[in-house]
């Protein structure tokens, strides 16, 4: 498996990074321009790695951190897209609900039966 990105400079150099899985899953190694680069950026003019690093915005992190259990997983859930999964089996949910809230009527379900037997008029 392989994951790239195409990046462009500021002076208008573009280069492909990769990060590729070794075949066997151990592991895996970075690729510049599809050369191996051993995580050495120097070569494409990127003293320190600190470029590469992703970014989170200081708001965003705090307040997924301060959010309640509940709503990190909702939130969660969204960013995966899960959100039409968590929809059905809220609505299965209700569904259940709402058939085990429904005692069935005794005086029907002693009469379908009878009405087999008999034949309904």
């Amino acid at each position: 498996m392989q994951i790239s990105a195409k990046i462009e400079f500021l002076d208008g150099q573009k280069y492909t990074i990769a990060r590729q899985m070794h075949e066997k899953g151990e592991g895996s190694f970075t690729l510049i321009d599809d050369i191996p680069s051993g995580n050495d950026f120097k070569t494409i003019g990127a003293q320190s790695l600190e470029f590469f690093y992703p970014v989170v915005a200081q708001k965003e992190l705090q307040s997924f951190i301060h959010i309640t259990p509940k709503n990190r997983r909702d939130k969660l859930s969204d960013i995966l897209g899960f959100g039409e999964m968590t929809s059905l089996k809220t609505a299965l949910r209700e569904l259940q609900q709402s058939l085990q809230s429904r005692k069935p009527n005794m005086v029907s379900a002693a009469m379908d039966p009878l009405k087999k037997c008999v034949g309904t008029r």
